[in-house]
């Protein structure tokens, strides 16, 4: 099947859509994907903010609460309460730990609760039911330790969980004949206090905090919340939803709508243009808009990192199909360009070796006639045609099939050391005949001094023939060729230059690939194979040395070589 161009372009046409369209889906999926983990991360944020708002606006009514409960007319001198701060409180505490603590007091002289270590003694005075609390403020637990009927005497609690004392507790010690609660911190005692429970007292209590809060509304944002009960609500609450990364924080206030209590310092414009923000004190009675606002630096970052092992595998994967498409697309296009040269190189050697062949046909037509057999000179005459004719093809044959060996690598190199100048007078001497037939003439400059290396001497000569018979060839007219050499750090570097066409700085790329010929328009008396210069850069690096070509079309061309002198040696 012949592959032609409307074919290949087809098949490179549809491959490129089908492979910008596996890229397209495989950015969209990924887009979805990063799409929903900021979905769940926005929802975790907002889950954490409705946390954090039920925390500060407990805080601040329970801090109220106690407030208005200790300066409570009520009291007598020897009276106290148990005073609870709002920043212990905001972990919440049971409803039934708070009325305790809500209970009018008086001081012990002897309290029938005491804590030795990891147990919890008591004393009963007569018969009658106990009940034994214990709340950790910090821990946010209430732990119900005795709820039973105890004859007089002393008794003990070991308790197992030491934690449980560790931090800000208090116990409560209720009976039929008593209450008394005690208050510790990291095991020392701190508070015991005495008395019964009034109900018309709680009462009175709430009553005033409810009634106070519409004045307390009213104050700024930093009257109501302090910056270390902020700052440990916010990060506790983000910890709990599972956000772990660099945020921001700030309160906006509904009269100023200004930012306040920003944290850290200098981070205002982040939050500005945030949307993570939820409304403080949502019961209050004025319907206030103070806001609570959050930012997350790193956000994309964060996400990004959660989604590296799939997007790094994506886009692995997408990169080798992408080098595979380029690199099947780039072989099929060499292919193609190789398979347009080798017709050529058929044609061309089809039109060498025809010449011959039609030659030898007719000098033998010739020597068969009967009028020539008699004729000596003429059968010596026609015979050295046949034998020419025949040698030229057997050169032709022999170039292509050593070609061909040494590009398969099965070659061996006779290493002896020559002298560059010598070959170079040869050489020159051997092609001067060719163009001064056509009037032109060639010239040698040779300057190197270190001129002696190690190299094939056969294969040697043919890289420089080569040379000099392409510059003779691509001069139509009275060809102009300069030979010179010079030294470079430990290389003898072989100029040959011409004054020829020329080559196209497209074709420059490609003079030196198997059996390609450079176009010359209309000009067809130019013949060859197009394995010259191929044949050139085979050997040169062969050699351990390299090649380059310059040139303009219109202004000739120069081939550089350069050779490892024998002091450095073939590479």
């Amino acid at each position: 099947m012949k592959l032609t161009h409307r074919t290949l372009g087809i098949i490179t046409a549809l491959s490129i859509v089908a492979l910008t369209g596996l890229i397209v889906l495989q950015y969209l999926l990924l887009r979805n994907a990063y799409d929903f983990r900021q979905q769940a991360f926005e929802r975790n944020v907002y889950a954490a903010m409705g946390t954090m708002v039920q925390k500060l606006e407990s805080g601040e009514a329970v801090g109220n609460v106690f407030r208005i409960a200790l300066s409570s007319p009520h009291q007598h001198a020897n009276v106290k309460f148990i005073a609870i701060g709002a920043d212990s409180l905001h972990h919440g505490v049971h409803p039934d730990s708070l009325a305790m603590m809500m209970t009018s007091t008086a001081v012990l002289e002897e309290a029938p609760i005491r804590i030795k270590g990891n147990e919890l003694r008591y004393t009963v005075a007569q018969p009658q039911h106990v009940t034994l609390k214990v709340v950790n403020l910090a821990g946010r637990r209430d732990t119900t330790l005795v709820d039973t009927f105890r004859l007089p005497g002393d008794y003990a609690v070991r308790v197992a969980d030491s934690a449980m004392f560790h931090g800000e507790i208090v116990v409560k010690y209720v009976a039929d004949s008593t209450s008394v609660m005690m208050r510790t911190v990291n095991g020392d005692v701190r508070d015991v206090t005495s008395g019964a429970t009034l109900v018309q007292k709680r009462k009175d209590i709430l009553g005033r905090a409810f009634d106070d809060l519409s004045i307390l509304e009213r104050e700024p944002l930093d009257k109501r919340i302090r910056p270390s009960m902020l700052d440990s609500v916010v990060s506790g609450s983000l910890k709990e939803s599972g956000i772990d990364i660099p945020y921001a924080y700030g309160l906006l206030g509904e009269r100023t709508d200004s930012l306040s209590m920003v944290t850290p310092v200098g981070s205002e414009k982040d939050l500005g243009a945030s949307s993570f923000r939820n409304r403080l004190f949502p019961s209050d009675l004025l319907f206030s808009q103070n806001s609570i606002v959050l930012s997350f630096p790193g956000q994309n970052v964060f996400l990004l990192k959660q989604m590296a092992p799939f997007l790094g595998l994506s886009i692995l994967f997408t990169g080798i199909i992408v080098a595979c498409f380029a690199y099947t697309i780039r072989t099929i296009l060499r292919q193609k360009q190789f398979s347009v040269r080798l017709v050529d190189f058929i044609n061309n050697m089809t039109h060498e070796f025809k010449t011959p062949i039609s030659t030898i046909a007719v000098a033998a037509e010739t020597l068969a006639r009967p009028e020539v057999l008699d004729q000596k000179e003429k059968i010596l005459r026609y015979s050295t045609v046949i034998q020419d004719e025949n040698s030229r093809m057997k050169k032709q044959v022999d170039k292509i099939l050593q070609m061909a060996v040494l590009e398969e690598g099965n070659y061996e190199l006779s290493i002896v050391e020559v002298e560059v100048h010598d070959i170079l007078r040869k050489a020159v001497d051997n092609i001067a005949l060719q163009v001064e037939a056509k009037g032109g003439s060639i010239r040698c400059q040779l300057g190197a001094e270190d001129r002696a290396v190690r190299a094939d001497a056969v294969h040697f000569t043919n890289v420089i023939h080569s040379v000099l018979d392409n510059a003779n060839k691509y001069s139509p007219e009275s060809p102009s060729i300069s030979v010179t050499t010079s030294n470079a750090g430990g290389y003898i570097v072989i100029e040959i230059a011409d004054k020829g066409i020329g080559i196209g700085r497209e074709d420059q790329r490609r003079v030196f690939e198997k059996y390609f010929r450079v176009h010359t328009g209309n000009v067809h008396d130019v013949k060859g194979f197009g394995l010259g210069l191929s044949y050139v850069k085979l050997m040169t690096e062969a050699h351990g040395g390299d090649v380059l070509l310059e040139s303009e079309p219109g202004s000739g061309t120069t081939v550089r070589m350069r050779f490892p002198t024998a002091g450095k040696g073939v590479a």
